[in-house]
């Protein structure tokens, strides 16, 4: 069961990967990839405060950047860590937008800005691949299962 604040390891259907910040890096506009689940590896905790999913390791924010006319990102678009409301100075009503996620019940997570689903590139299974948005396609690589995680003891909860 997913519950608001707890931490969580976001594991990919397709390849039992663990969504990560490559390093652990805490670094703002460090990608978010898949690598082989590791208990103590901080980079591999999330806390759900949906719309939110924050990086225990960074305090930051999963997001999709806007392309530097501050558009949405199109398809593709790798998604990153970056700090809260990251769009200041927008003026479309939309600030913030690209850093909140919806799940839709069927393992999908949904980037409220673009309508745009998390996945693992071409469902690679290879470890370092980016997370990146595409629209649906049915794939496993755009499925993923929350495992709820027990930050005291780096061990599932």
């Amino acid at each position: 069961m997913l519950t608001q604040g707890d931490y969580f390891k976001i594991i990919n259907v397709n390849s039992q990967q663990c969504l990560a910040i490559g390093s652990s890096s805490k670094t703002v506009g460090a990608n978010a990839i898949q690598w082989t689940c590791i208990n103590t590896s901080p980079g591999q905790v999330w806390q759900v405060r949906l719309p939110y999913i924050i990086n225990h390791n960074s305090g930051l924010f999963l997001t999709i950047p806007r392309t530097g006319g501050g558009s949405i990102a199109s398809h593709g678009a790798v998604a990153v860590q970056a700090s809260g409301i990251s769009q200041t100075s927008d003026t479309t009503g939309t600030a913030g937008r690209e850093q909140q996620w919806g799940l839709d019940g069927d393992d999908h997570v949904i980037n409220l800005l673009s309508g745009q689903y998390l996945c693992i590139g071409s469902s690679s299974t290879t470890p370092g691949a980016n997370a990146i948005q595409w629209p649906l396609t049915g794939a496993n690589g755009q499925r993923w299962t929350f495992q709820a995680w027990d930050i005291t003891t780096n061990s599932p909860a």
